[in-house]
């Protein structure tokens, strides 16, 4: 459960897009990191340090 204490992310899935969304239930805004070793170092700039409460990972490259 990330809680509210998300500051970065990164994604190590090969052939899949993660999402972190401001709200439980993959609800609200959200940023995505594309498929295999991209990241965000800092979610500030997306008004999601500290904000982010859930986590979804996608096959397609929509994400």
């Amino acid at each position: 459960m990330i809680r509210d204490r998300g500051s970065s992310l990164r994604n190590d899935f090969a052939d899949r897009t993660a999402r972190v969304h401001e709200k439980r239930n993959h609800s609200g805004r959200w940023v995505r990191v594309t498929r295999s070793g991209g990241s965000l170092h800092d979610l500030r700039g997306h008004n999601l340090n500290d904000r982010t409460r859930s986590l979804e990972i996608n096959r397609d490259g929509c994400g």
